[in-house]
C-alpha cells in the first residue's frame, strides 16, 4: 500500500504524458501487426506480398498481435494497453525498490519524453523494460528460482538487445548460486529453438535490422566514379 501511494504522481504523470500519443500509429508498430495478421489469416510470417522476411524486431509483440486477430481482437487496442501497461509496472517496480523519498525519482521517470511516448504508441519498449527490470531483480533470489530465467528468456523474445540480457543474468544466477538449475537449461534451450527457428525460417542468424543497418551506405560518387 505504501509503495502505490508513493507511486501515484508518477502514474498519474505517465497517462497524462502518454495520451497524446495514444491516437498515433508508427510505421514500426504497423509493419509488425502487419506480419501478425499474415500469420493469423494465412499461417505464415511474411510481408503482404508474400515474400518471407524478417521485418520485425519483437518476437514476443508478434505472437501477440497474431493471436489477437486469431481471436477477434483489437491487435491495435492490445498492444497499446500493454504498453502503457508496461510503462506503469516500471513505475510500480521501482516503487518497490527505491527507498523512502524515492518518489521524487519516480516523477523523474514518468516525465522523460521516451518512456511516455513508448507507453502511448504501443511499441515493445516499455514491456522489454519491464521484463529486464524485473528479471534482474530476481536473479539474486533463491526462493523464487524460476522467475529470473523464465522473464529473461521472454525478454530475449521481446528484443534483440535482450539476448545479451539471457546470458548476462543467467551467468550472474550461476555465480551467485554456484550451480545451474533446470529452470536456466530450459531458458537456454528455449533460447535455442528460437534461434534455430529464426535460422530455418529467414536463413540468417543476425536480426533482419541489425543486418540492414551495418551494411554500408550506397555512395553515388564513388559508384559513379
Amino acid at each position: 500500500r505504501v509503495t502505490l501511494l508513493r507511486s501515484l504522481p508518477a502514474l498519474a504523470l505517465l497517462v497524462i504524458l502518454a495520451a497524446p500519443y495514444w491516437p498515433r500509429q508508427i510505421d514500426d508498430q504497423f509493419i509488425t501487426l502487419a506480419f501478425a495478421w499474415e500469420w493469423a489469416e494465412r499461417g505464415r510470417i511474411a510481408w503482404t506480398t508474400g515474400e518471407v522476411v524478417e521485418g520485425f524486431s519483437s518476437f514476443t509483440q508478434l505472437a501477440l498481435g497474431a493471436g489477437a486477430f486469431a481471436t477477434g481482437m483489437d491487435a491495435n487496442l492490445l498492444v497499446k494497453r500493454l504498453a502503457l501497461g508496461s510503462g506503469l509496472a516500471v513505475l510500480l517496480l521501482g516503487g518497490l525498490r527505491l527507498p523512502a523519498g524515492g518518489g521524487v525519482l519516480l516523477v523523474a521517470l514518468a516525465v522523460w519524453q521516451p518512456l511516455a511516448a513508448w507507453s502511448g504508441l504501443g511499441l515493445e519498449m516499455t514491456l522489454f523494460a519491464f521484463l529486464i527490470s524485473l528479471a534482474w531483480m530476481e536473479v539474486g533470489r533463491p526462493t523464487r528460482s524460476w522467475i529470473a530465467p523464465v522473464v529473461f528468456l521472454v525478454a530475449a523474445f521481446t528484443r534483440p538487445e535482450g539476448n545479451g540480457h539471457l546470458v548476462a543474468g543467467l551467468l550472474a544466477r550461476a555465480v551467485l548460486s554456484r550451480r545451474v538449475d533446470g529452470w536456466a537449461i530450459g531458458s537456454v534451450l528455449g533460447w535455442l529453438a528460437l534461434h534455430g527457428w529464426r535460422v530455418a525460417t529467414f536463413g540468417h542468424l543476425l536480426p533482419t535490422p541489425f543486418l540492414v543497418k551495418v551494411q554500408v551506405p550506397f555512395d553515388p560518387w564513388r559508384s559513379a566514379g
